[in-house]
């Protein structure tokens, strides 16, 4: 049975610690559900970034949240981990140290739940990167979970979406190979009697760290937000992921379910300067599509305009459900062209294919995907380096 446990807070910038008493009725993994808003903050204005809010749970350190969303009402969900039956306290405050200089009063109502998904005793803890606190960069926004088929069973894999990467892949590069600025990494598997993780240089290993109850604690350990089970860090958080199944989509739809992250993503390039390398995402094309090009190098135009903007570095080769970007001067779509490319490093029988396309649109002033332009489903079909094929979009609006 889930239990609802609700309180209305408002305390000013310098505030002591203030403490919520609760109850559960059945020991089991506790959420915490903050709705919440910072005055006088903005996650794209230096030195007013967000509050960070430190949670102590029963007078030990949980967690510590960022109030990215500023002055604007947000649900910000997380994990407290297991607890017994009965009363319990969290104390909260802001994070003098960590929070923005510039801040105003807080205000949230607090809803904790205890959560009847078994796979959320596995979610991981997240300690942020060291170089990233204090700065309001890279921070996790948005955990999901889902069941993988894999040779040796099914797989429980945890995955994150972080409001940018300091390293890797270059912003306009993002743009073109991924579709957006955001970055999104898998971070935990788990299978009976067996852990894994994502190391440095994307490497699955073994986890052997330790855990809060059955949560390890990874901590986030490179530029690209690629991780580790050993480190220091002064922050974490334990996300509190939602189930979704990634058959028919690519990772990029948790961000379109939940636009806000697109918002953070604005943010977060205008406060950095690298607007000006890309300008508003909200002047691109957003195309979803499944291919196989793994042995070339796909691109994808409107007109003139194409995603990878004539440098090899930016196209696709890999396979799956992908993401990419083109920007235009204005929204007039007639017709959506597929090219295939030679790949940079020549290899055998290379082709490309298309196999699905699940939606082609543009972000509204708000962050929300607008009407999705063209969808299609049909025999694969398949291109040889130097090849392309047009989809008329009149023909095929939804």
């Amino acid at each position: 049975m889930k239990h609802f446990v609700l309180m209305l807070a408002l305390f000013p910038l310098h505030s002591a610690a203030s403490v919520w008493q609760f109850s559960i009725r059945t020991a089991g993994e506790v959420g915490l559900i903050i709705h919440a808003s910072a005055a006088r903050t903005n996650w794209a204005t230096p030195k007013s970034e967000a509050v960070v809010l430190t949670l102590d749970v029963d007078g030990k350190y949980n967690q510590d949240v960022t109030l990215f969303m500023g002055s604007t009402p947000h649900d910000y969900r997380v994990l407290l981990g297991p607890l017994s039956a009965g009363r319990h306290s969290i104390s909260y405050e802001r994070n003098a140290k960590y929070s923005a200089a510039v801040t105003g009063k807080i205000k949230a109502k607090f809803k904790t739940q205890v959560v009847e998904d078994s796979e959320l005793t596995h979610a991981p803890v997240m300690y942020l990167r060291p170089n990233t606190v204090g700065r309001f960069s890279d921070i996790p926004l948005l955990s999901w979970y889902e069941w993988l088929d894999e040779p040796a069973g099914r797989v429980l894999q945890f995955s994150m979406i972080f409001s940018n990467e300091d390293g890797g892949t270059d912003t306009e590069a993002l743009m073109a190979r991924w579709g957006r600025t955001l970055d999104i990494e898998y971070v935990y598997r788990w299978i009976p009697r067996s852990e894994t993780y994502q190391y440095r240089n994307h490497k699955e290993v073994p986890f052997d760290g330790d855990k809060l109850g059955q949560h390890p604690l990874i901590y986030d350990a490179t530029d690209n937000n690629n991780f580790d089970e050993h480190g220091e860090s002064p922050l974490r958080i334990i996300l509190w992921p939602e189930p979704f199944n990634l058959s028919d989509h690519s990772r990029e739809e948790l961000a379109d379910l939940h636009p806000w992250t697109y918002r953070i993503m604005y943010e977060e390039l205008q406060r950095e300067g690298k607007l000006q390398k890309i300008g508003d995402p909200r002047s691109y094309l957003y195309i979803e599509a499944k291919i196989k090009a793994a042995t070339a190098a796909m691109s994808v135009a409107v007109g003139d305009a194409v995603s990878d903007k004539g440098q090899p570095r930016m196209r696709i080769n890999r396979d799956g459900w992908i993401r990419t970007t083109i920007q235009l001067k204005d929204k007039s779509v007639p017709q959506v062209e597929f090219r295939c490319n030679a790949p940079t490093t020549p290899k055998p029988d290379s082709s490309c294919t298309i196999e699905a396309i699940s939606k082609v649109f543009f972000l509204d002033q708000g962050f929300t995907p607008q009407t999705n332009l063209l969808e299609w489903r049909g025999d694969p079909i398949r291109l040889k380096p130097g090849e392309s094929h047009v989809f008329p979009v009149a023909k095929m609006f939804r």
